[in-house]
């Protein structure tokens, strides 16, 4: 008989270890890892390091809150839109294997290109051909290939991005170099339908004919109008369709400038490419590119053919981590929520590299508790880092180079902070290291500026402290037309430096002529040297060297 009370204890203890165990297992989630490779399998794979999947996109849509996918080192060329969201504590994780280098890559190859002839009919233009058109190829490319916005379209030779020919001419394959653009007289003032310039276009009639120019405005925001169309070119002018949208002016201290693009002419480089404007019958166009290498032919001409290389919408607790993303026609890493009152919570970006987009390197919107951390845009046609219409964000210990736009962006964020971030240069009109629009609640800390101002506007409580900058940092109005009306702004312990290129560095807090200052503004023990300082209404105790 004791023997059966003892066995029926025994069985009630190991019925309760079980059933602890489950329900341990329940409440705690126990996370797992599965694993991706480019000699893995969607279809015989597990997910196991051993029998990997192929794909990041099959990878993540079996995560669960608290799981990782590690994604062994290797070249993607998937385009992966994250199904799958965490919870607080236990978000889903998509991150690179050890320190194994795992590249996004939005292109697909470019073949089939032939020599061109003296005959070619895209190089001749009033019967004369293209005096390079030995030195240029051809290649069709499917429109479902191209992205939808023409002003996207890039060929990189192994790995290296081409530009478009224009004039004059371009160095950088990316942004808009507006120093290099032809600079409008007076005479041309005061015209939205037609760019004047009779020193530059001596060209016959009808010359310019269906080319592209892109005009720098400096009374529109200081903003390029792209990719507009050149209706017709006689008497030393470009008329252009549609109109612009403002006319053109000296801009106060500067003047407005133009760029012409896509016209067979003015292909007249290595690493150039032009291609026709419409798609034949069967939806083709055709690209003619003067390669670096015509060995690079071969193989080695990709073109972008992927919007975004990891994206998630109305996902949270998202995680990607130890990505190198490049060469998409839009955006590199794009997370966002549905609305400004359905926002996405807790998105983070780690130790991702991304280089080469048409538009954002990375990008967050419409988020609660976001963090972008270690991470490096480098040649993005638009903005480096930006985060908007978000509450609780940070970026930090990251860095934005050359972007076509501003490097750093908060734009509608509340309780930001940067820290520790490096921005330089920049190749846009509008191309600010930092730029902090109608934001409330902002710390910027410790943040280096190289050749790349920092601007704010629309701000309600920001503090500046220990950053570092060699050029202007301008405060605007609330509005183009309003007063700064609230809100404090404190400089504290920030270097400002010379510049190159004449432009001395300083802090400007009004921005605009006749408007109010912020009622509260302090400056205290700031460094300047070599600088312009505008203080009217703020209490100054800085150091000038």
């Amino acid at each position: 008989m004791r023997s059966l009370f003892e066995a029926i204890r025994l069985s009630r203890i190991q019925l309760f270890c079980v059933v602890s165990v489950i329900l341990f297992a329940a409440c705690s989630g126990l996370a797992d890892n599965y694993y991706v490779a480019t000699t893995g399998n969607n279809t015989t794979g597990n997910g196991t390091i051993g029998n990997p999947w192929r794909t990041i996109t099959k990878g993540q849509s079996v995560l669960n809150p608290g799981d990782t996918l590690l994604v062994r080192g290797g070249r993607y060329y998937e385009y992966t839109q994250i199904s799958r969201s965490g919870t607080e504590g236990n978000p889903v994780t998509i991150k690179n294997y050890a320190e194994e280098e795992v590249i996004v890559d939005g292109t697909d190859a470019v073949t089939g290109w032939t020599q061109c002839a003296s005959d070619e009919a895209f190089l001749t233009v009033q019967g004369v051909v293209n005096p390079n058109y030995a030195n240029i190829y051809k290649a069709t490319i499917h429109e479902d290939g191209l992205s939808s916005d023409q002003s996207k379209y890039m060929l990189y030779e192994n790995g290296i991005h081409s530009r478009i020919a224009r004039w004059p001419d371009a160095v950088l394959g990316y942004g808009e170099e507006v120093e290099n653009y032809e600079v409008l007289e007076p005479e041309a003032y005061g015209q939205t339908d037609y760019i004047l310039d009779t020193s530059a276009l001596t060209q016959a009639d009808d010359y310019w004919n269906g080319a592209w120019v892109d005009i720098l405005l400096y009374n529109y925001n200081n903003n390029i109008v792209h990719r507009i169309t050149i209706s017709d070119f006689y008497s030393h002018r470009l008329y252009v369709d549609p109109v612009l949208p403002r006319t053109i002016s000296a801009g106060g201290t500067k003047r407005d400038a133009y760029s012409i693009l896509n016209h067979p002419h003015i292909l007249d480089s290595p690493g150039e490419f032009a291609h026709t404007m419409t798609p034949d019958g069967n939806g083709y166009y055709t690209f003619y590119f003067w390669p670096i290498d015509t060995a690079n032919l071969a193989s080695l001409i990709r073109i972008p053919s992927r919007a975004i290389g990891i994206y998630s919408y109305d996902k949270d607790y998202v995680t990607v981590e130890g990505f190198k993303v490049v060469q998409t026609s839009v955006h590199g890493i794009y997370l966002r929520g549905i609305s400004v009152s359905n926002r996405a919570t807790g998105l983070t970006i780690k130790d991702c590299i991304v280089e080469d987009t048409g538009d954002t390197g990375i990008r967050i919107r419409r988020a609660n508790a976001t963090l972008v951390e270690g991470c490096s845009v480098l040649r993005a046609g638009g903005k480096g880092i930006y985060i908007v219409s978000s509450i609780d964000a940070t970026i930090q210990d990251s860095s934005a180079q050359d972007t076509g736009e501003t490097n750093i962006t908060f734009h509608d964020v509340s309780h930001g902070k940067l820290i520790r971030n490096s921005t330089y240069g920049s190749a846009g009109a509008h191309g600010n290291g930092m730029s902090i629009y109608e934001c409330e609640q902002i710390l910027l800390a410790y943040n280096s500026y190289y050749n790349s101002r920092p601007v704010f506007q629309g701000l309600k409580n920001m503090i500046m402290y220990a950053n570092t900058s060699n050029h202007r940092t301008n405060v605007w109005p609330d509005t183009s037309t309003g007063d700064h009306t609230e809100g404090y702004l404190l400089y504290l312990n920030n270097v400002y430096l010379d510049v190159n290129n004449n432009v001395a560095a300083s802090l400007d807090f009004k921005g605009s002529t006749g408007k109010e200052p912020y009622p509260s503004v302090y400056a205290v023990n700031n460094i300047l040297r070599g600088t312009t300082w505008s203080v009217e209404g703020v209490v100054d105790l800085s150091y000038n060297l």
